[in-house]
């Protein structure tokens, strides 16, 4: 093996500067925000940083932002 090649970086890409900060939530509210987390393909976290950014007025990160798919699909019928 050469030792001289950069590695790899594994996991996901940085999002910038942030702070850890622990929330207790109403379990109605954790519920409703995790639903929203799944539905949009982003984590809780993400979606209470973008609650809190529009709440405040604030610009809403790109990452927190619903992932949308890069390419339709066509219908069954339609592919051939």
């Amino acid at each position: 093996m050469n030792s001289a090649l950069p590695r790899a970086k594994s996991g996901p890409k940085p999002k910038g500067d942030r702070v850890r900060t622990s929330v207790a939530l109403p379990a109605e509210v954790r519920v409703q925000a995790q639903a929203i987390a799944d539905r949009e393909g982003v984590t809780l976290t993400d979606v209470i940083g973008r609650l809190c950014s529009e709440a405040l007025g604030l610009p809403v990160p790109s990452y927190c932002l619903p992932k949308t798919e890069s390419q339709e699909e066509l219908p069954l019928a339609d592919a051939s």
